[in-house]
């Protein structure tokens, strides 16, 4: 009988994989949960080699490669859901494929939160603090904001989940952005928004291949997926109720040149020009940005598509985030904006 999953969505990665399904299997080893557990891989690469990289790792617990045939990370994911209820595993996790920093020790921090009886398990992250933009300025903020129980990084991407949360998952059809990079905030969006048992473990530093090619994907997927929720949700929020937000640390780390953040900030008027605004504004301070992002969770709450939503919020998104890497300089003062930018968004909705 199988009571532990373990899904590793890929696409790609050939290079990578086998020793990340290696340390799964170290992990699982260690908690003598071999026999009992199963590792999937879950792939839409091009070709076939990631799947018979992953297939030639030696491990101990067995292991299957699906090719999914899908679009996007998300398709993967909902893929290996499948499979994993399937098998009528009472625990299911899912690390990315391309995750270098895994250690096996994460494991059991996962399987002990799900086996106490949560539904939800999140990851935090060690992380510089110019990293992880759509986290600190929108998907941490929102979920604070709307939900009395909420996690610090929404959209990290390696969780822990019951059967029940997934088959809560499975029940509702998935958007096309959720099919793709979406898929991270549909699953803690669903465990937040239902008000499910949700645990958080902290976590060393994630270090994956880099990813700055696909920022603005990956932000339209999180940001669709999660106006498209709020739509959904909106009429069993409590009104007035909201998430305690603490000050998370952040890493030092060097902050980035003026000319890249010019060069941003163009980008990001340009785009707002191409939309038929006029935007000869500077990068947006805290305030502004609070008022933009409840403004766009209004129109989330009168039913626009997500995707429409999170395509109008992105320039705007672009010239908050010049303005915070311009002024915080630090991770001691990135973690403070942070949590005041989250607490002000707060007060905004009550």
């Amino acid at each position: 009988m199988v009571e532990n999953v373990v899904i590793i969505p890929s696409r790609n990665e050939a290079d990578s994989i086998g020793e990340v399904a290696r340390r799964i299997d170290a992990g699982l080893t260690a908690l003598g949960l071999t026999g009992n557990s199963l590792i999937i891989n879950t792939d839409n690469s091009l070709d076939g080699e990631t799947s018979a990289a992953f297939l030639d790792a030696t491990t101990n617990t067995p292991k299957i490669s699906v090719r999914t045939g899908g679009e996007g990370k998300g398709d993967n994911i909902l893929h290996g859901l499948r499979l994993a209820l399937g098998e009528r595993a009472s625990a299911i996790c899912m690390f990315d494929g391309d995750l270098e920093s895994f250690d096996p020790s994460w494991l059991g921090e996962y399987l002990a939160a799900l086996e106490a009886g949560k539904d939800f398990v999140a990851p935090r992250y060690a992380r510089y603090w110019i990293e992880g933009g759509t986290t600190n300025h929108l998907s941490m903020p929102t979920v604070h904001a709307l939900a009395p129980a909420a996690v610090m990084q929404p959209i990290a991407g390696d969780f822990g989940l019951s059967a029940r949360l997934a088959r809560r998952l499975l029940s509702e059809p998935a958007t096309q952005e959720q099919r793709e990079y979406g898929i991270d905030f549909m699953i803690s969006g669903t465990a937040i928004f239902e008000a499910m048992a949700i645990a958080e473990v902290a976590l060393g530093q994630k270090i994956h291949k880099p990813s700055f090619d696909k920022t603005e994907a990956t932000f339209l997927g999180a940001a669709s997926s999660m106006f498209d929720l709020i739509a959904r949700y909106q009429p069993k929020l409590p009104t007035g109720s909201h998430s305690t937000i603490e000050t998370q640390p952040l890493l030092d780390a060097a902050p980035i040149s003026k000319e890249k953040l010019a060069a941003r900030a163009e980008s990001a008027r340009q785009l707002l020009r191409d939309c038929g605004i006029r935007s000869d504004e500077g990068p947006i301070d805290a305030e502004h940005w609070i008022e933009i992002v409840r403004d766009h969770i209004a129109r989330a709450y009168n039913d626009e598509p997500g995707s429409d939503v999170a395509r109008s919020i992105w320039p705007y998104f672009l010239l908050r985030t010049v303005e915070f890497l311009s002024e915080a300089r630090s991770g001691a003062a990135a973690a403070e904006i942070v949590a005041d930018q989250a607490r002000r968004l707060q007060r905004s909705l009550s």
